[in-house]
C-alpha cells in the first residue's frame, strides 16, 4: 500500500521538477545555438562559401559526427547505470563506477581516434571526389587536431552523466553556453591573427576543450574521497552490461551523426561552396529542434520513473508530452519558414556573403525547419520506449529511415542537385518518427485522446502564427521601408513580434486545458 501512495504524492512534484529541469536545459541550448548564429556570421563575413570553408567542414565532418555519438551513448547510456550504483552502493561505489567507466571508455575513444586519423586519407578522397591532391593533403592535414574532437565529446558525455546522477543540472548542461562562447572568442582571436581556415578547426577543438574543463570542478566536488587509479577498468561482464544497454543507442545516434557527414559528402561533389550552403542552413533550420529536445529531455526521467513504477497513466503522460512539443515545436516552425530570406539576409548577408548565397540557403532552410517537428517527434517516441527498456525497436526503426534517406540523397541529388539535401533530411524525419510512434502505441506506451481534434486546433495555431508573422513584417516593412541591416531587423523583429501575438492566446488557452487535464490525473493517481 504504500507504494502507491508515494508515487502519488510525488506526481506534482515530478511535474514542477521536469519543467525546471527543461527550462534548464532550452536555456542551456538556446545559449549554444546564439553562439553558433554568431559564429557562422562571423565565419560568412571572414570565409564566404568558399572552398577553403569546405575544406575545413570536411576535416571536421567525421570527428564531429563520430564525438556527437560518443558524448549520446555516454551520456543516455551511462547515467542509470551511474544513478543505480550511487542509489543501492553509496557515494564510493559510485564514483569508483565513473573511474571505471572513463579508463575503460577512453581505451575505446582513443582506438577509434587512431582509426581515423589512419583512415583519414581514404576518407577525405572519398568524401570530395572533386578535390586536388594538394585540397587532399590540406584537409588531411586539418584533420590531426580535429581528430581530439572525438574524445573530448566523449569526456564530456561521461561527465554530464555523472553530474546529472547527483542532481548538478547547471554544471553538466551549463558547459553548453560556455562552449558556444569560447568557439566564437577562439576563432575571432585566430582569424585576425591570420590562421584563415584553420582558425575554424582549432577553435572547434579548443571549446570542446573549454566545455570539459567547467565540468570538472563539480566532478570533483561531488568526487568520493577514494583515491583515483588510472590502471582500473571496468570487469568484462559489467562492461558487457553496460555495452549491451547502451548498443542500441550507439546505432541510433551512429545513424543520426551519418546524415551531415553524408549530406556533406554529397554537397562536396556539387559546385564549390555547397557544403558551406548546406551548413549554414541547418544552423538555422535546427532552431526549433531546441524547443523540442528539450521538452523531451526534461519528461524524461519522468518517463522512466513512471515506467519503472509500473505507473497505469504512463501512456497518458507521454501523449501529454507529445502534445505539449508539436504544440510548442509547430509555430516557431512556421514563422522561421516564412522569415526566411530576411533573416538569412540579416544574419549572413556581409563581407564575403552574396545575394546568391541567400537565396541558396534559402532553398533548403524550410525542409530542415519542417523536418524538426518530426525529429522531436521521434525523440519522445522512443524515450518512452527507451524508458519501457524497449530499445530495440528504435534502432531498427532509425535503420530503415536511414535506407530511405541514403536512397533519397543518392539517388536524386545527380538530377535534382542541392535541394535533395533538404528533401531527403524531411522525409527520413518523417518516415523515423512515424515508425517510432507507431511501435509505442503499439505497445501502449502512448494513449491518445481526441487526436483528431487536437491535430486540427494544432493546424489552425499553425495558420494562425502564418498570418500573424506575415502580417507583423508586412506592417513594418511600410513603416520602416528599405533594405539596409537596420530596416531589415525591424522587418523581422516585426514578424516575430506578429508571430507572438498571434500565438499567445491559443498557447493561454491550450496549457489552461492541459493544468486542468494534468490535475485530473493527479487526482486520479492519488485516488489509486
Amino acid at each position: 500500500m504504500s507504494t502507491p501512495s508515494t508515487t502519488s504524492s510525488s506526481a506534482p512534484t515530478d511535474q514542477a521538477s521536469s519543467g525546471r529541469l527543461s527550462a534548464v536545459i532550452l536555456l542551456a541550448q538556446v545559449s549554444e545555438r546564439a553562439f553558433t548564429v554568431v559564429f557562422t556570421i562571423i565565419v560568412a563575413k571572414q570565409l564566404g562559401a568558399g572552398r577553403e570553408l569546405d575544406m575545413a567542414l570536411l576535416a571536421l565532418a567525421i570527428p564531429t559526427g563520430v564525438g556527437i555519438v560518443l558524448e549520446t551513448i555516454a551520456y543516455v547510456g551511462l547515467l542509470p547505470f551511474f544513478a543505480a550504483e550511487g542509489a543501492s552502493q553509496g557515494r564510493d561505489a559510485q564514483w569508483g563506477l565513473v573511474n571505471r567507466t572513463f579508463n575503460s571508455l577512453g581505451l575505446i575513444f582513443a582506438a577509434l581516434t587512431a582509426v581515423h586519423l589512419a583512415a583519414s586519407p581514404w576518407t577525405t578522397r572519398l568524401m570530395s571526389s572533386g578535390a586536388s591532391p594538394a585540397e587532399v593533403a590540406a584537409i588531411v592535414s586539418l584533420a590531426w587536431p580535429a581528430a581530439l574532437v572525438m574524445w573530448l565529446r566523449g569526456l564530456g558525455g561521461i561527465l554530464s552523466a555523472f553530474l546529472m546522477s547527483r542532481n548538478a543540472v547547471w554544471p553538466a548542461f551549463g558547459r553548453l553556453g560556455i562552449r558556444g562562447l569560447a568557439r566564437v572568442a577562439f576563432f575571432a582571436l585566430l582569424v585576425h591573427l591570420g590562421w584563415g581556415a584553420r582558425a575554424f578547426v582549432v577553435a572547434t577543438v579548443a571549446s570542446e576543450a573549454v566545455a570539459v574543463a567547467v565540468c570538472l570542478p563539480g566532478t570533483f566536488a561531488l568526487k568520493s574521497p577514494s583515491r583515483y587509479r588510472l590502471p582500473a577498468l571496468l570487469p568484462l561482464h559489467r562492461l558487457g552490461s553496460i555495452l549491451s544497454q547502451v548498443g542500441n543507442q550507439a546505432i541510433i545516434s551512429g545513424l543520426n551523426s551519418s546524415f551531415m557527414m553524408l549530406e556533406r559528402g554529397v554537397a562536396g561533389s556539387l559546385a564549390v561552396g555547397s557544403v558551406a550552403v548546406v551548413n549554414y542552413a541547418r544552423s538555422l533550420g535546427l532552431l526549433p529542434l531546441m524547443v523540442g529536445r528539450s521538452m523531451v529531455a526534461g519528461l524524461y526521467p519522468r518517463f522512466a520513473r513512471d515506467a519503472a513504477a509500473g505507473e497505469s497513466a504512463f501512456g497518458r503522460t507521454v501523449w501529454l508530452g507529445l502534445r505539449a512539443t508539436l504544440f510548442a515545436t509547430i509555430p516557431a516552425a512556421v514563422s522561421l519558414v516564412v522569415l526566411r530570406q530576411p533573416i538569412i539576409a540579416l544574419f549572413y548577408q556581409r563581407g564575403e556573403f552574396t545575394s546568391g548565397d541567400v537565396n541558396r540557403v534559402a532553398a533548403l532552410l524550410p525542409y530542415y525547419l519542417v523536418a524538426c517537428v518530426f525529429s522531436s517527434l521521434f525523440y519522445l517516441g522512443s524515450r518512452s520506449l527507451f524508458s519501457a527498456m524497449q530499445s530495440a525497436p528504435v534502432a531498427a526503426r532509425q535503420a530503415i529511415s536511414w535506407v530511405v534517406y541514403v536512397a533519397v540523397l543518392v539517388g536524386l541529388t545527380p538530377r535534382f542537385g542541392i535541394v535533395v539535401v533538404g528533401v531527403a533530411f524531411l522525409v527520413q524525419a518523417c518516415v523515423s518518427a512515424a515508425l517510432v510512434l507507431i511501435a509505442a502505441r503499439q505497445r501502449r506506451l502512448i494513449e491518445p485522446r481526441r487526436p483528431v481534434r487536437y491535430a486540427l486546433a494544432t493546424a489552425a495555431a499553425a495558420a494562425l502564427v502564418a498570418c500573424g508573422t506575415m502580417a507583423g513584417y508586412w506592417v513594418l516593412a511600410r513603416v520602416v521601408p528599405g533594405t539596409t541591416t537596420l530596416a531589415t531587423g525591424v522587418h523581422v523583429a516585426g514578424g516575430l513580434l506578429g508571430s507572438i501575438l498571434a500565438y499567445v492566446p491559443v498557447a493561454l488557452t491550450v496549457h489552461r486545458r492541459e493544468a486542468e487535464q494534468v490535475r485530473a490525473l493527479i487526482r486520479r493517481r492519488r485516488r489509486g
